[in-house]
């Protein structure tokens, strides 16, 4: 039986300060889309729909960023590669 490999999860933490400045911002662009729909596109539900979907897709693709999941190693280059930049 073969031994499975073990995961080592990364999250990187921020501060409360920038979590919330990315959470204003998430509500900015979410009130921005809306706003943009009823004033120039007449508001249709359809679209909230649709503007509703990208704001979601958008923050779950955020953070990926954020989150590892892999093997110590891997963990290690992926650290290195975000001290980086």
């Amino acid at each position: 039986m073969e031994e499975k490999e073990k995961k080592l999860i990364v999250i990187l933490n921020e501060s409360v300060i920038g979590s919330l400045l990315k959470d204003a911002g998430s509500f900015i662009l979410f009130g921005g889309l809306m706003l943009f729909n009823h004033t120039y596109l007449s508001g249709n539900g359809w679209i909230d729909a649709i503007f509703i979907l990208i704001v979601i897709l958008w923050l779950s693709t955020r953070n990926s960023a954020r989150v590892f999941s892999g093997s110590k190693e891997d963990a290690i280059k992926w650290l290195q590669e975000k001290s980086k930049r």
